[in-house]
């Protein structure tokens, strides 16, 4: 199995609802106040099957219509001096989300095939520093019955990549 990656950072302007909805005051001109930027990564990969089928977990797809991977099915990782270790969020309480994987649609990677995804690594709910060594580790199942029945996985991971 082998892992090519293509990294997209791009950052996304959001506004708060209220800001969306309120009116100017009379005879004021229109504006748009900037509330938040975020900073996102995005790593495209393309996963190749090996000898064996591999089930991956997906929940929905990207912008440009690439399948995601589900949050959590995948771990992120930094590498230290002590070597790789998982990466820390940011804030204390703070868990990844989204649905449990045994629930959701998988992708089927048919031994000898390929099967492009995006995952996008929000910045400001992880300790990332720039210019660190990142690699993500993908959760896959030889079956859609084990990864349903929480069984043995079989991880492929990302070569390294650093973080703008």
């Amino acid at each position: 199995m082998n892992i090519r990656r293509f990294l997209i950072p791009f950052a996304v302007a959001g506004a708060c609802t209220g800001a969306l909805f309120s009116e100017p005051p009379d005879g004021a001109q229109a504006r748009v106040e900037l509330v938040r930027v975020r900073t996102n990564i995005v790593v495209r990969q393309r996963i190749v099957a090996g000898a064996e089928a591999l089930v991956v977990p997906t929940c929905g797809t990207a912008e440009n219509q690439t399948l995601a991977l589900c949050n959590l099915a995948v771990d992120i990782e930094v590498e230290s001096l002590r070597g790789w270790g998982r990466a820390q969020l940011s804030y204390i309480g703070s868990i990844p989300g989204g649905y449990p994987i045994e629930q959701g649609p998988v992708t089927v990677i048919q031994p000898g095939t390929v099967a492009d995804f995006t995952f996008t690594i929000d910045k400001q709910d992880w300790v990332l520093v720039r210019g660190e060594n990142v690699r993500l580790r993908i959760h896959t199942w030889p079956t859609e019955e084990a990864m349903r029945a929480r069984g043995p996985k079989r991880d492929v991971v990302t070569a390294p990549f650093k973080v703008l």
